[in-house]
């Protein structure tokens, strides 16, 4: 068969990927949810795309909270990259799971929202991330994600723009951290949970949060994504159904930092549409929220690949 090259016109063409990001500033917290309920989550998606039981979470019932701003994105691919950049923030739940058949660790994404409708189509299109068009307002003294949501499911329900989370409140950049001491990302990580956290308890859990990521670093695969698409002749049926894997490409850190903030609020309200507790074992409501790192780097988004078997 003949390769079928895609139709790029304006108005609703995507750019060719590989992606750049410049500009760019990630911020990393920490969530504590359920681990059977995220078991179950994955069995649900991506072991349903795959095989039973192959991917499982490697920290137990940690959920990451990450946010990504670019104030620049573009293809890497002529002509694509003098057609001009754009913005782009987005945030979401992250669950770090292991292939354990190919035995390598992802960052599985859950529920991922962005502020850009064009980010929004590629990163769904091209990879698989699940965006979801949000305004994220990530102002002092907290910061608000909200989209369309419904509280329950009826005939006559009407789906709102409504604030789905809070982090709160907003971190502030502190001073770097992370200096020519020879402290690795991991046990920087480490030493500033430690310094942060307000008990034992989550001091050991987090201890073993780290250990266990780190025993799987040497084997670390990028990102994990489930892509499919709806079948037009069928209500239920997918046309395509794949896990696609892409390995992202940073570059140095321009400045790497911890928070200001032993920990943060974070605040978890209730929808339907939107199942986030139910799926992760995160609360209704406030819970704690323990930052980890911010970092200011730039980064590429390669091509992907279908994972085999």
């Amino acid at each position: 068969m003949s390769e079928t090259n895609y139709l790029y016109f304006g108005g609703s063409g995507i750019p060719a990927p590989p992606y750049k990001f410049t500009g760019s500033t990630l911020w990393s917290f920490l969530l504590f949810g359920d681990e059977a309920r995220i078991r179950s989550f994955l069995d649900r998606t991506l072991n349903a795309a795959t095989k039973p039981g192959r991917f499982v979470p490697v920290l137990g019932n940690a959920v990451l909270l990450l946010q990504i701003r670019a104030s620049s994105l573009t293809s890497t691919v002529v002509p694509y990259d003098g057609y001009g950049t754009m913005a782009e923030t987005d945030i979401g739940l992250w669950l770090p799971v292991r292939d354990t058949v190919a035995n390598r660790l992802y960052l599985y994404p859950t529920y991922l929202f962005v502020d850009n409708w064009l980010a929004l189509a590629a990163g769904r299109e091209v990879y698989g991330f699940p965006k979801t068009f949000a305004a994220i307002d990530d102002q002092a003294p907290a910061l608000v994600l909200t989209t369309l949501a419904v509280k329950t499911y009826a005939s006559d329900a009407v789906w709102r723009p409504s604030a789905l989370f809070q982090l709160m409140p907003r971190p502030e950049q502190a001073g770097p951290i992370l200096t020519d001491s020879g402290e690795t990302l991991t046990q920087g990580a480490t030493d500033v949970l430690e310094r942060q956290a307000d008990n034992l308890a989550l001091v050991e859990q987090v201890r073993v949060v780290m250990q266990r990521a780190a025993s799987m670093l040497p084997d670390l695969g990028g990102f994990a994504l489930l892509r499919q698409f709806r079948d037009p002749a069928s209500s239920l049926a997918a046309s395509e159904r794949s896990v696609i894997t892409v390995m992202p490409h940073p570059g140095l850190p321009q400045a790497i930092g911890t928070f200001n903030q032993d920990k943060y609020a974070f605040v978890l309200n209730d929808y339907a549409s939107q199942p986030i507790a139910a799926d992760l074992g995160l609360a209704i409501g406030a819970q704690d929220c323990w930052p980890i790192l911010w970092a200011d780097l730039d980064f590429t988004l390669p091509l992907g690949a279908m994972l085999g078997d």
